[in-house]
């Protein structure tokens, strides 16, 4: 059996917003990081302090979609709904990516071409997430 190593850093930049405020609603701040799709719409899965060992429903941007740059700022989302923002140990970016449900009776899945992997993040947090079959390859064997 072949295991897989997902090497995901992310900075945290500040607390607060990143840009200009969207048209954000409340946020529920609910907890979420064993079921991150749980969130309601308008609401993302995202870091709620700043050891990123917490995660919240916090209010998404629903300007910034699956794979557009971002930042991972702690207590402000920077994604849309469904998507958080991280950065490959390869990358010199932060991308927005989608939240997957790995069981198999899911209907959640990913987009073509990419697989739902259980990703480690720098805080030791396990992250379910959509990631490409050439990404998936990257990590040791």
């Amino acid at each position: 059996m072949r295991s897989l190593f997902f090497g995901l850093v992310f900075v945290v930049v500040a607390c607060g917003e990143a840009r200009d405020p969207v048209s954000r609603k409340e946020s529920s701040k609910t907890p979420c990081v064993t079921t991150p799709l749980a969130c309601p719409s308008g609401e993302t899965c995202w870091y709620a302090n700043d050891s990123a060992n917490q995660f919240a429903c916090l209010a998404s941007d629903s300007t910034v979609g699956l794979g557009a740059s971002c930042e991972p700022l702690v207590g402000t989302a920077t994604c849309a709904d469904g998507l958080v923002c991280v950065r490959l140990f390869e990358s010199a970016v932060s991308k927005c990516v989608a939240y997957c449900d790995p069981s198999p009776s899911s209907t959640r899945t990913c987009p073509t071409g990419e697989e739902c992997s259980s990703v480690t993040i720098s805080s030791g947090v396990v992250l379910p997430l959509c990631q490409t079959a050439q990404l998936s390859d990257a990590g040791p064997g």
